[in-house]
């Protein structure tokens, strides 16, 4: 994965954990509360905008129908629900204004850190 792949990833982790106001820790961990498995949905979603699904199950450490299927349900309550629609237009205009230079949240950096070990 390259460096940008790498920041993608960090930063749309932090993004989506702001908006939904849960931790990173929690979007990659296996608890299946509403607004964790919405924002872990929605993770997967932005996530294929720039990472094949080999990358992202990797990352994510999901099974790739987990992965399919969260991405098809965020997309239908996008278009069903005005909350999640409200809050998929704030990630991704927060995504689009962030630059490479931004620094992501020490929680998803030391995710990425201790991953690789």
């Amino acid at each position: 994965m390259t460096k940008e792949q790498t920041y993608f990833f960090v930063n749309v982790l932090d993004v989506v954990a702001r908006v939904y106001r849960v931790s990173p820790n929690e979007i990659l961990g296996h608890r299946r509360h509403q607004n964790i498995a919405e924002a872990r949905q929605m993770v997967y979603l932005l996530l294929s905008d720039k990472l094949d699904d080999e990358q992202i199950i990797k990352l994510m450490n999901r099974h790739i129908t987990t992965v399919k299927v969260g991405r098809d349900k965020i997309r239908d309550m996008i278009s069903l629900y005005a909350d999640t629609r409200k809050k998929h237009k704030r990630i991704t205009k927060k995504l689009k204004n962030d630059n490479k230079n931004d620094t992501a949240e020490a929680g998803s950096l030391a995710y990425l850190t201790n991953s690789s070990s």
